[in-house]
């Protein structure tokens, strides 16, 4: 059970460009105006309401995987991470993200 709360997630892998080969976020890096080109596939977040999930769990994409990390551990936001690697996939949690997963 969520209690009463609200989940989203946001990432790379269903909207995007196909660009000569490469595969082109649609999200994109304030800091650098361009998309954000990271091994970070998607990041989910439990959250108050819906729309305060959706845009943490952009923003957190956004921020990429070890800032991103970071700034939810110190919020203590509820999210997973899943990080794509040479082997397979990673999963981070923060927060309580973990009592809320069946493995």
């Amino acid at each position: 059970s969520l209690g009463g709360r609200a989940v989203a997630t946001s990432g790379i892998t269903e909207n995007g460009y196909d660009i000569g080969g490469r595969w082109v976020s649609h999200l994109i890096d304030p800091v650098l105006v361009r998309p954000i080109d990271s091994h970070l596939l998607s990041v989910s977040v439990l959250s108050s309401t819906a729309m305060r999930a959706d845009g943490l769990a952009t923003m957190l994409t956004v921020m990429g995987p070890e800032r991103g990390v970071a700034f939810a551990r110190a919020n203590r936001i509820d999210a997973l991470f899943l990080n794509k690697t040479e082997t397979g996939h990673k999963i981070v949690t923060t927060g309580n993200m973990n009592r809320h997963l069946i493995v």
